[in-house]
């Protein structure tokens, strides 16, 4: 078996197909989906969030009208794009933000009294 072929039973290859030993999907991070609805992959995106619902992870699927696979890349040339980026940036920034605020609490939480 080529290594390629073995790649493609990981599961962070191929999160929905994979044949090989399966992440406990409960701990990965919580997961924002920009779903291109022109894409030919648009059932995968829409699969997987709904996979990673299933396993109580947060996850945010956004879909974009009129787009096609790997949109991403031509904000330049298509100025609707540029939602999807501030979208994005929005996405990590609230995620950020609630890791921060988490992070805090549990140093006050395990704060010693005088």
């Amino acid at each position: 078996m080529r290594s390629n072929d073995k790649d493609r039973d990981d599961w962070r290859f191929a999160p929905l197909d994979a044949r090989g030993p399966m992440l406990d999907f409960a701990a990965v991070a919580p997961a924002w989906i920009a779903a291109a609805d022109h894409d030919p992959l648009f059932d995968e995106d829409v699969a997987y969030a709904g996979k990673l619902e299933r396993a109580h992870v947060p996850v945010e699927l956004v879909r974009y009208e009129g787009m096609t696979h790997e949109f991403f890349k031509i904000g330049g040339f298509v100025p609707d794009v540029a939602e999807a980026h501030v979208d994005t940036a929005d996405a990590l920034r609230r995620y950020m933000n609630e890791k921060a605020k988490n992070q805090r609490l549990e140093l006050y939480a395990h704060k010693v009294p005088f």
